[in-house]
């Protein structure tokens, strides 16, 4: 019985020990000399896609951010304190994008006891509606063991709080899927997401205000 226990236990810590392979390869990248630059264009492109939907006087607004050029913001984190700043809680992240989902892995604990936390999504602005985003959790894993998808759905919905979003939970199949109403807390935004979109490695999102026309946008 002892024998069979130490057996499994030492199963279970392989399967903890291993990590994604995109993990792995962007991980590897740390001492890519064009790191700066492209993390330098991230954080101006957070700055300047924070201050066109905050601006009423800016019509439509929208940014793309590339896989490639948010793993060297990442781990470029160290030498900028921008990146710094908004990363403080996510030890060595890494994010993939594979069709239309996006992965993201971080380092839970530090040497021998440290595991890599993947999680993996898809999100989408639900049709003909307008700031209503939906998120479904695909996969949760630490390493290559499986975990509970339901571990997560309160941190999820703590976060999207933070922002002003209302989150409702529905299932399809087996996946959580988060419903979010973005600005919940504006009885008529006058900001208006209506376009997101996760694939060909890259991240894009779009809007507009809507006191720059008369009418507002619908989600597509």
């Amino acid at each position: 019985m002892v024998t069979l226990f130490v057996v499994l236990l030492g199963i279970v810590g392989l399967l903890l020990k291993q990590e994604p392979e995109f993990y792995v390869r962007e991980n590897a990248n740390i001492t890519r000399a064009e790191d700066s630059a492209q993390a330098g264009k991230v954080v101006t492109r957070l700055n300047e896609l924070q201050d066109d939907m905050r601006s009423s006087q800016k019509g439509d607004w929208g940014a793309s951010f590339p896989a490639e050029d948010l793993n060297a913001f990442f781990r470029e984190r160290e030498n900028n304190l921008a990146s710094e700043a908004i990363l403080r809680d996510l030890p060595d992240q890494r994010v993939a994008i594979e069709d239309d989902r996006l992965r993201i892995a971080i380092r839970k604990g530090s040497g021998f006891f440290s595991t890599v936390v993947e999680v993996e999504v898809r999100l989408w602005l639900v049709k003909d509606q307008s700031n209503l985003m939906a998120l479904e959790i695909v996969g949760f894993r630490a390493g290559a063991l499986p975990l509970p998808k339901n571990w997560i759905l309160d941190e999820i919905s703590t976060a999207a709080r933070r922002q002003n979003a209302d989150v409702n939970w529905y299932r399809n199949g087996t996946n959580p899927v988060a419903i979010c109403r973005l600005y919940s807390n504006q009885s008529r935004p006058e900001t208006q997401i209506t376009n997101f979109r996760i694939g060909d490695s890259t991240i894009s999102i779009g809007g507009r205000h809507t006191g720059s026309s008369g009418q507002p946008p619908l989600a597509k």
